[in-house]
């Protein structure tokens, strides 16, 4: 029963991709919905807390929670509305966003979600970004608006959110840190980002097409562990760096995975039900020649192991691996990856040149080289 948080800057599309979520994955669109709960738990109308919404975090709303007694306002509303300030609000929202999530299989809005739900078992957390110009344009497109008052729109909207999360939630929405997945709409469209999401909520995997900010964006890693609390660790932490992360939890699942995509790095534990790491890593090697396998494993098993996979394996690492060593011996391994491929690469291209095929022959062979090592 998974949940599904998205979260976004103004003007990235956020709405429209959940509720194409919702519809894809038939789940419940948890938007409006949540403002009614709000509404009724805090006896006020469903418009002051769309109002309320608009002008939480402003100066005049801090003003208003500061200086007006609730229990003045009470006097003079004689209890027939209820009231609303900035605190009030988010411990509601804490409640229904929490009773939302535990009825399973939605998709939930904003609202501070990713952080009310961080520690939820089965939530994905999703943040949309895009350049300043893009969402305005996308306003402009969308609300029909000419591009002054809707850069105008933006700014506000922009401000309005960073104030309210800082007073809210102490923390920086933008950090990709508190997401799973965090999609550059400038770089991909909103049917390429239902496809990743629901790629990987039904998968459990980490797309790379997820947000990248250093040069591992192209690193593709397989992580293959019993252990599932360590694999989501592991997982989160790489896709945090810029990797493009599998996770499986079997021998089996990783050779099925194998067999349909494309890996530069496999993180294998050795002790593991059914097919163990040693085999695991050999079967592969022979699906994928290039592929460099870590063999996570205990001071016990480290001798045996070592002897009836040194051929296959890259390297050994004592387990519990500190993660930098994890990471660097990553990076090493792709290292030699590359080297290895891009060798035997040279070798097939002078051997089709040493030939003899015509041009056409040549082309030809070129065209399919370059297809079988991913080269365009």
């Amino acid at each position: 029963m998974a949940v599904i948080t998205i979260s976004r800057q103004f003007g990235t599309g956020g709405k429209a991709l959940g509720m194409m979520l919702a519809d894809e994955l038939g789940y419940d669109f948890a938007d409006n919905d949540i403002i009614q709960r709000l509404a009724k738990e805090a006896n006020v109308s469903a418009k002051w807390i769309r109002s309320f919404e608009k002008e939480a975090g402003s100066n005049l709303s801090r003003f208003i929670s500061k200086m007006v007694s609730k229990r003045w306002l009470d006097r003079v509303l004689s209890d027939e509305r209820g009231y609303l300030d900035e605190q009030i609000y988010l411990d509601y929202m804490v409640l229904i966003i929490a009773q939302i999530a535990d009825e399973g299989n939605v998709v939930i809005l904003g609202r501070g979600s990713q952080y009310i739900l961080d520690d939820h078992p089965d939530a994905f957390h999703i943040f949309m970004i895009d350049e300043f110009e893009n969402r305005v344009k996308f306003k402009m497109e969308h609300l029909n608006m000419m591009e002054g008052p809707a850069t105008q729109l933006v700014k506000n909207e922009d401000k309005r959110r960073k104030q309210l999360y800082q007073n809210l939630m102490k923390k920086d929405f933008n950090d990709p840190a508190l997401y799973h997945l965090v999609l550059n709409m400038g770089k991909i469209d909103l049917q390429r980002a239902l496809k990743i999401v629901h790629t990987m909520v039904a998968n459990k995997t980490f797309p790379k097409e997820s947000f990248v900010t250093s040069e591992k964006s192209d690193i593709r890693v397989l992580l293959v562990d019993d252990e599932e609390t360590l694999v989501e660790y592991v997982s989160k932490r790489l896709l945090r760096e810029g990797y493009s992360v599998k996770a499986t939890f079997s021998g089996e699942e990783a050779i099925e995975a194998a067999n349909s995509d494309d890996f530069d790095v496999a993180v294998v534990d050795l002790k593991m039900p059914g097919m163990d790491g040693v085999k695991t890593q050999k079967r592969l090697k022979q699906i994928q020649p290039f592929l460099q396998s870590i063999i996570l494993t205990g001071h016990g098993t480290i001798d045996s192991a070592l002897e009836s996979g040194r051929e296959h394996a890259f390297k050994y690492l004592l387990k519990p691996v500190e993660y930098e060593n994890l990471l660097e011996t990553i990076n090493e391994a792709y290292e030699t990856k590359m080297e290895l491929q891009n060798a035997k690469f040279r070798e097939e291209v002078e051997e089709i040149y040493r030939s003899g095929l015509g041009a056409r022959g040549i082309k030809k062979a070129m065209n399919k080289l370059q297809e079988v090592y991913g080269i365009s």
